[in-house]
């Protein structure tokens, strides 16, 4: 997760998440955006109630909203909500052979 200074007057912060070996999310993404709110909760820059909007690389925006407190594994955290937009941009096929052994997964130890 890269994050830096918006360039949308109506932005909180700017980020880009970054995932395998070239891939890039166009969106502010949830989960950055999520755990971006938490870490400013963390530092008190953000309380219960306060709105923060997230701007990606493109400059698509996510609002997100600081919803209640909570303790999680007996750590402090949040609960947020997130708004945006999203478009299909394909469709999957998972096909299951029924003489695959490992047709429903496996688990590595």
């Amino acid at each position: 997760l890269w994050t830096g200074k918006p360039t949308n007057p109506e932005a909180d912060a700017r980020n880009a998440v970054f995932y395998g070996d070239k891939a890039i999310d166009r969106s502010p993404c949830g989960t950055g955006t999520s755990a971006r709110m938490a870490q400013l909760h963390a530092k008190g820059k953000l309380k219960v109630g306060d709105s923060f909007v997230h701007e990606s690389i493109i400059g698509s925006l996510f609002k997100g909203r600081v919803e209640k407190e909570v303790v999680v594994a007996d750590k402090p955290a949040i609960v947020p909500s997130i708004g945006g937009w999203a478009r299909m941009t394909g469709l999957n096929t998972i096909f299951i052979d029924d003489r695959d052994p490992f047709a429903h997964g496996f688990i590595v130890t």
